[in-house]
């Protein structure tokens, strides 16, 4: 509710739009409360927070086991480690302002230090009427880290993902790190497991560390898109209606498959009559180059067509539709499949398995040769028979 309170900053809470909200909540308690959101330092009545500050605070008072010191620990970034007046507004303010939200969790019998610590965490958490699985922890950021996405871009992103692809994503490509050799992104990147690629246009001021958000003045944009399926080069389209594109920054958006087509992914290099590099969607034919993304394959120059039909009537996600790559990294959200088995790559090249690989070919002869010496079996056994010698 209150990230849609001020449109300039989506996201991002006020002390005066928490006590707006919480206009039961005595003074005191909600300046504490603010206050350890804060992490300890003084608020300044001009200070604003961010979602991740809401769970850094509140998700270890509700789950886990340390919620006893993690009490502890709030209790004295609640008051600056004055704990008598922390127990004094805990029992004078929490207390009541709890009994009223039917939220108190206790009825102590004194004023403890460890009954104090309870009541205020319970006050934290009573404050924010968040759905745990929206506080689910960050994937864990793996061989590599993000010089692009921020953590307000990874737990948008995490969101569209099932559950099982957000735990951990690993690097498999970055321009920063590996160049921009599309045939070096293909070999890191190509069949391995979903994945999402992010792309960057613009230039950002020297001053700005990476994962840190574009100041508002920087020209500069990111975005990019979602592969359900790990990356395979083709001639034709492939992915599924799990794919998306997106688009980053100060109004961060998701395009969905609309299920006008299935033109959800493309990779392919090398070819005359098609075009090479890595797309998103399209509104018609591989010929007709338009795609909602397409990075060529010198992976230095894009194109973001729109609207696009295959997700949602997607804008142009560029600041303009030709664009130049600045950067580039590819993430993987799951864990790579099993390689293929030899049977299975033979019957992929059209051949037979037990002729090509298995127990009738030449890799397994002198096991079969062994096999006839043991049982007195000749070699009818080479045809599968089973003469008696």
């Amino acid at each position: 509710m209150m990230a849609r309170r001020d449109a300039a900053t989506p996201g991002r809470f006020s002390l005066a739009a928490f006590r707006e909200v919480h206009a039961s909540m005595p003074a005191d308690l909600s300046e504490a409360l603010w206050r350890a959101l804060c992490l300890g330092a003084q608020a300044s009545v001009d200070a604003t927070l961010d979602l991740n500050a809401i769970v850094r605070t509140i998700v270890p008072l509700r789950v886990g086991g340390n919620r006893v010191l993690a009490a502890r620990k709030h209790l004295e970034a609640c008051f600056e480690n004055d704990v008598e007046r922390g127990v004094k507004v805990a029992f004078e303010e929490a207390v009541p302002w709890l009994e009223a939200m039917q939220e108190l969790p206790l009825r102590p019998s004194s004023r403890s230090l460890p009954a104090a610590e309870a009541i205020l965490a319970a006050a934290a958490c009573a404050a924010w009427l968040l759905d745990l699985r929206e506080l689910e922890p960050l994937p864990v950021l793996a061989e590599g880290t993000s010089r692009l996405l921020t953590e307000e871009d990874v737990r948008l992103l995490s969101a569209q993902l099932p559950l099982e692809q957000r735990r951990r994503w690993r690097l498999l490509f970055s321009s920063t790190r590996d160049g921009t050799s599309f045939t070096r992104f293909i070999a890191l990147g190509a069949r391995r497991a979903p994945c999402l690629i992010v792309v960057r246009e613009g230039a950002l001021p020297p001053s700005v560390a990476p994962g840190m958000p574009p100041p508002p003045n920087a020209v500069c944009s990111i975005f990019g898109g979602f592969s359900s399926k790990p990356l395979q080069p083709s001639p034709q389209f492939g992915g599924d209606y799990g794919s998306f594109l997106f688009k980053l920054g100060a109004a961060p958006a998701v395009f969905r498959s609309s299920g006008k087509n299935s033109n959800f992914v493309y990779l392919n290099a090398g070819m005359d009559l098609l075009p090479n590099g890595l797309a998103f969607g399209a509104n018609g034919s591989l010929d007709d180059h338009f795609f909602g993304l397409w990075l060529r394959d010198d992976l230095e120059t894009g194109r973001s067509d729109a609207p696009c039909a295959t997700f949602g009537d997607s804008p142009c996600l560029a600041m303009a539709t030709e664009f130049r790559v600045e950067e580039v990294e590819l993430w993987a959200v799951a864990e790579d499949p099993p390689p293929p088995s030899d049977e299975e790559q033979a019957a992929a090249r059209g051949e037979n398995a037990l002729t090509a690989v298995g127990v009738l070919s030449t890799k397994h002869e002198e096991t079969r040769k062994f096999l006839e010496i043991a049982t007195g079996k000749g070699q009818a056994s080479a045809d599968l028979g089973v003469t008696k010698e």
